[in-house]
């Protein structure tokens, strides 16, 4: 579900009205910024719950308000300097170690690239409706010792990097893994060379500081 802006509540709302939406995608979280402290403040909070354990039950004067969906993930853009300020308070909180800071900036062949296709007037090729297929139901994803042992450097490695113990970058960094080996196929997936060689290749753009050039 791609949002524009969203509040705690809202994401406690909706949570409960779509079940099977997986993934938020906030366009611009300079929005949330706007907020006021005590409304950010509770949109950081749910967003951890959701995201770690999930929003389950929420109680209030109003009575109990519970959804069975588990967890969902997230996916907000920010530009490097409001990432830079938000940093150290998303640290405090928890929340800057459970995120993946993927961290680009633009190739002059690249922006030029943009340029001409802007001169041509052609719109952007996202298309925000088009169906992203996801099973029914749970997939295990195998990852044998030898690519779980690669995966454990190259975040390891990454972890040291960003001054943290690395233990959430490990799961997300599987979890990437995992994601990329379903894109080949959802019958007995199992996590390849390929895979990991994908990690590698992406590696370097996870980073608060320096931006690596697309």
């Amino acid at each position: 579900m791609v949002m524009t802006d969203i509040t705690g509540k809202g994401l406690q709302f909706l949570c409960q009205m779509n079940p099977r939406t997986t993934h938020f995608v906030l366009n611009d979280m300079g929005i949330v910024g706007g907020h006021s402290p005590k409304t950010q403040n509770f949109f950081y909070s749910m967003l951890m719950a959701m995201t770690e354990e999930g929003i389950r039950a929420i109680a209030s004067p109003d009575g109990v308000e519970t959804t069975t969906a588990g967890r969902r993930g997230f996916i907000g853009c920010i530009t490097t300097s409001q990432a830079i300020d938000k940093r150290h308070a998303w640290y405090k909180r928890g929340l800057a170690r459970r995120i993946v800071p993927f961290h680009f900036d633009y190739s002059e062949a690249l922006i030029l690239k943009i340029k001409a296709e802007i001169d041509k007037d052609k719109a952007a090729s996202f298309n925000n409706l088009e169906i992203f297929k996801i099973p029914e139901a749970n997939i295990f994803v195998e990852i044998t010792e030898k690519f779980a042992m690669e995966i454990r450097k190259i975040a390891d490695i990454r972890a040291l990097e960003l001054g943290q113990l690395g233990i959430s970058l490990l799961k997300n960094y599987r979890t990437l893994a995992k994601g990329h080996a379903l894109l080949r196929t959802w019958k007995n997936p199992t996590v390849d060379h390929s895979d990991v060689e994908f990690l590698k290749r992406i590696d370097p753009y996870v980073d608060w500081k320096k931006a690596a050039v697309l």
